[in-house]
Parts: C-alpha cells; sequence; structure tokens
C-alpha cells in the first residue's frame, strides 16, 4: 500500500532512494497465498521453506510476511506474529497457529492447537482472522530452489549482510569491511548530523513498510580478531538478532538472522559455508495462552 503523502515535501529533505532494495526477488518462490479480494488480487509470495506470518510488533519482533495491503479491520483481526508455514520435508507444506486469541483455519477448519503443524497442500484456502487466501504450491524442486539461493550468496567472498524478504535473501547486500566499523541505516541531512557520519549502507530505498521502522543510525557492526559484532545505536527502533531483541554488544553467528525493526537480515560468512547457505531454523517464543494459565493457577489454588 502506497503512502498518500509525499514525505520527502513534510520532511523538508529528500532521502536517497536505492531501486534495487526494494527490487524483485532473485530467488523463486516456492509458493503463494492469493486473497481474491474485490477489485486488485492480494497475492504474497513465499520465498522460503519456514516463515512466520502476520503483522510487526516490535514486542514479538520480526515477520518473514507481513500482511501489508490489508484493510485497517482485515489487519486487526491478525496477530504479531500470527501462523507459520513450512516445507517439512522438502514436499509437504503445513502450517502451525500461534495466537490463542486470533483464529486461523484450513477449509473452514479451525485449527485450535498452537503447538501441531497441520497439513496445508495445494488449492487450500488458509484463513488468517477474517481474510481467506487460497494455498498454491509453484512448480520448482526444492532441491532447485537451494541452489538458487545458495549461488546467490556464494557470489560474495567476504563476510557480508544480505536483505531477507519473504522467508529467503532477495539479493541487495552489503560486504563488511573487516577493518572499519559499518553503520546500517538511512541517510539523514547534513543540518541533523552534529557530526557524526552518514551510514555505510543507506536502506532508505526499502519500501515504506520496512523503511519506516528502520533508525537513522540503526546498528553498528565491526570485526575483532575475526568474531562480528553488532550493537543496536537507535534509541526508538529496535535491533533483533534471531529474532530476539538485543540492547547491548552482540556476537554474530555465520547464518545468524539480523532484525532492524521489521526488516531481515542474513549475515552470510564464507568461513562456515554450511551455516550461511542454510537458513537456521529460529524458533520464536511460545506464545502464552492467557485463558489456559488462568485456569491452571485457578486449579494449583484449589489444591492448596
Amino acid at each position: 500500500m502506497t503512502n498518500p503523502f509525499d514525505l520527502d515535501v513534510l520532511r523538508g529533505w529528500t532521502e536517497k532512494q536505492d531501486l534495487e532494495l526494494a527490487g524483485p526477488h532473485r530467488v523463486p518462490a516456492l509458493a503463494s497465498l492469493t486473497y481474491a479480494r474485490t477489485g486488485e488480487p492480494l497475492k504474497i509470495t513465499i520465498h522460503g521453506p519456514d516463515v512466520y506470518v502476520g503483522r510487526f510488533h516490535p514486542q514479538h519482533g520480526p515477520v518473514d510476511l507481513l500482511m501489508e495491503g490489508l484493510e485497517d479491520h482485515e489487519l486487526y483481526k491478525v496477530s504479531a506474529p500470527h501462523a507459520r508455514i513450512s516445507l517439512g520435508d522438502g514436499k509437504d507444506w503445513f502450517v502451525r497457529p500461534l495466537s490463542p486469541s486470533s483464529f486461523t483455519y484450513i477449509n473452514d477448519q479451525l485449527l485450535t492447537d498452537t503447538r501441531e503443524r497441520y497439513p496445508l497442500a495445494d488449492g487450500d484456502v488458509l484463513r488468517l482472522g477474517v481474510v481467506p487466501f487460497d494455498f498454491k504450491v509453484n512448480d520448482i524442486a526444492f532441491e532447485a530452489w537451494r541452489e538458487r539461493q545458495k549461488d546467490l550468496l556464494l557470489a560474495v567472498e567476504e563476510p557480508s549482510l544480505y536483505l531477507m524478504r519473504a522467508g529467503a535473501v532477495c539479493g541487495p547486500h552489503h560486504v563488511l569491511n573487516r577493518n572499519a566499523r559499518v553503520v546500517v541505516g538511512r541517510t539523514f541531512p547534513d543540518a541533523l548530523a552534529t557530526g557524526q557520519r552518514q551510514p555505510n549502507w543507506d536502506l532508505s530505498g526499502l519500501r515504506d513498510e520496512e523503511r519506516k521502522h528502520i533508525g537513522l543510525r540503526h546498528a553498528e557492526l565491526w570485526c575483532e580478531d575475526d568474531d562480528w559484532y553488532i550493537l543496536p545505536m537507535s534509541p526508538r527502533q529496535r535491533t533483533y538478532v534471531n529474532r530476539i531483541e538485543v540492547t547491548g554488544v552482540t556476537p554474530l553467528m555465520p547464518g545468524d538472522e539480523v532484525g532492524l525493526g521489521a526488516v531481515l537480515f542474513h549475515f552470510h560468512h564464507p568461513s562456515n559455508i554450511r551455516a550461511s547457505t542454510n537458513r537456521r531454523t529460529v524458533e520464536l517464543p511460545a506464545i502464552l495462552n492467557w485463558r489456559e494459565e488462568h485456569a491452571r493457577r485457578k486449579r494449583a489454588q484449589e489444591t492448596r
């Protein structure tokens, strides 16, 4: 959804736009979710074999598939995160509901167990909240998909930060300098710089729903004795490593996911090709079912 206001006019200054950051995904999609609404259908492509879908909430961290493009009353019924869609064995798809207070259906069957993975077949209707999506599996072998992503990563032989979108690295990246600190953020006017240097990787060209969560000087990365570290710098926008918020100096391992606001990045390091080319399975913290928790506490009080 495009912003109806010209933000550059409101700010009084213009951000440089790197068109590659909002360009097409360079790894083929494995599947898709299509909402056949009135007017233009909303199609959300799934480019990774294990994705979290829902809204972004700073407390819960980034998700792979943002439900941008929905109307407010539709988005209100989507949790942060809402569900996990995964390709279990390279062939069969599953969905796991994550929020006990928001509804998830497959073909009108309510998914009630947040610990269970339910089979999701090509042509099924997956309803998230009040929005029905047609689930479609693309005609591409998982091994072929894996080779495409691997080729994209191995094209760079230095430690790098790759932009991720829809569950996979999507092409844009920044090579990290081993001998200097690298600042990631957005370019801001010299009048506001107050003697601080501009970011080394300018993310101003991200899509609007992504860019608004990126700080001007969001995070700093550097290397010491071949070990890499990240330090959050933005006082308002949050930084995550493997979906967990970090507030101080944090070490990075090959294959780690770095979250800047709602945007995910892949830390690629050629010293560990296996970890760097195979996405680490990230488990979000368990979501508490408050009804079950209150019932448990009530039972515990009654047995005292």
